[in-house]
């Protein structure tokens, strides 16, 4: 015969688990504004980056001026 087994669960464990959730979503959407401004001002800088970059298709390097 097979025993059952049996799990309980804690309100502890589900108070911890909620608690350590709302701090990782918090803590991604903090991440996310940050990034986000952090990317607009790197964008702010790259306005005229075509100019001074070339690809091979595989990396990047600078433009040689003529």
């Amino acid at each position: 015969m097979m025993e059952t087994i049996r799990i309980y669960h804690s309100t502890w464990r589900k108070l911890l688990l909620a608690i350590v959730s709302l701090a990782m979503a918090v803590g991604g959407y903090l991440m996310a504004n940050t990034l986000d401004r952090s990317i607009r001002k790197l964008n702010c800088q790259l306005v005229n980056a075509q100019e001074n970059i070339s690809t091979t298709g595989t990396g990047m390097k600078a433009a040689i001026e003529r």
